[in-house]
């Protein structure tokens, strides 16, 4: 047996072995396509009462804390009700962007931020592709309330669209330009 350093060639080739058959096993990988979680976050984007209805899972949840520090829980059905009845009312909509797209198998997550006069809105949505057809199943979300519509403007050069991508062991990363 060959020595290098303080191991013995066999040991070499097992340790290595080791952590390559898991890697190919898997096969080699492309990264996943996010074409259909960006057009269901644009979905979600509109505000509009059926596409809403066409991008969530009918029985998806809300999340949110309170300010008393408690875990909201809104059901779908009445987060619905409530965008309907804020639609009819609005002077304007918000700005809203997609700022992370993150994708593996069948599961992706997207933070999209609305600009609102009073308020800046981030929301955590978790899409899972349930029998070829990607639905929004959660949505967590933060609201920071602003001083006045000065303040909620967005930046004029916003950052690029991060879209992350990962199937098996192969994570590729990439900017997107709005």
């Amino acid at each position: 047996m060959r020595k290098f350093g303080t191991f013995e060639t066999p040991s070499i080739i097992f340790v290595t072995l080791m952590f390559i058959s898991p890697c190919a096993a898997q096969g080699t990988s492309k990264p996943a396509d996010v074409a259909p979680i960006r057009r269901l976050a644009e979905m979600y984007m509109s505000g509009e009462a059926d596409k809403l209805r066409a991008a969530f899972y009918s029985d998806a949840r809300l999340f949110a804390i309170k300010e008393n520090g408690e875990l909201w829980i809104i059901p779908f059905s009445q987060y619905l009700e409530n965008v309907t009845k804020n639609l009819a009312v609005a002077t304007s909509r918000p700005l809203r962007t997609i700022d992370l797209i993150e994708r593996t198998g069948n599961i992706a997550t997207v933070k999209v931020t609305s600009i609102l006069p009073k308020a800046r809105v981030t929301d955590f949505l978790t899409m899972l592709e349930i029998a070829g057809e990607w639905k929004i199943v959660s949505k967590a979300f933060y609201v920071e309330k602003t001083v006045g519509v000065e303040t909620a403007t967005p930046s004029p050069d916003p950052s690029p669209l991060t879209v992350q991508a990962n199937t098996g062991n192969d994570k590729s990363t990439k900017k997107l330009e709005e």
